[in-house]
């Protein structure tokens, strides 16, 4: 048999989950809309949890929302958006709905006003400009596999990203101290160590 053929239906904890999902029943605020909330929700391996992300990111897709589906896996990740990528160009939502690891979905929210680490280099050198501000969509986020986050490897875990600040001078006093085998506090005497505490001294913060 063709699958062209062969009529696919939903079973009905996809549709339930779906409905619950858009807030089918949530209450309206002051203005007579009603509001969506955050929900977590189980399906049972094999009850279609793919197909339940994939009809949630078209109806937001369409609605206006920024839609962005997390895994923790790329494999899944990349084998779902390619599932749906024919369905999302159907409905025209392409632009808005995003899937990805949630490594990179972190690296974007950082990168969305710039690169952090670039921003953190300029910063050091004295070269920071003012961020110019955007309107962008509301953004939805659906995670699948929810119960991994919760995990050793990722609950409570942090993401440290990390820029390499670059100077002749603080060169020069790192290969000062390796070849004469001296401690960092051992370096006060020294022009270029003055040099870096004088330029430093507005991000004693950091």
């Amino acid at each position: 048999i063709k699958t062209d053929n062969v009529l696919l239906k939903p079973h009905n904890i996809q549709v339930l989950t779906v409905l619950r999902m858009l807030g089918y029943d949530a209450a309206e605020d002051t203005s007579g809309l009603q509001v969506l909330q955050s929900h977590v929700m189980q399906v049972q391996t094999g009850e279609g949890k793919s197909m339940v992300l994939g009809a949630c990111s078209v109806v937001l897709g369409v609605l206006g929302f920024s839609v962005r589906c997390v895994c923790y896996s790329e494999y899944l990740s990349s084998r779902d958006h390619e599932l749906f990528k024919d369905l999302f160009k159907a409905f025209k939502v392409s632009n808005c709905v995003h899937y990805s690891t949630i490594q990179a979905y972190a690296e974007h929210t950082l990168k969305d006003k710039g690169d952090i680490r670039q921003l953190t280099k300029d910063l050091l050198n004295g070269n920071l400009k003012k961020a110019k501000g955007r309107e962008r969509p509301s953004e939805v986020l659906l995670v699948d596999e929810v119960d991994v986050f919760f995990g050793t490897d990722f609950y409570g875990k942090s993401w440290v990203p990390g820029a390499t600040f670059e100077a002749p001078e603080v060169r020069e006093i790192l290969e000062f101290l390796f070849h004469n085998c001296l401690k960092f506090e051992q370096m006060g005497g020294r022009g270029t160590f003055q040099w870096m505490q004088q330029e430093s001294q507005p991000y004693q913060a950091l």
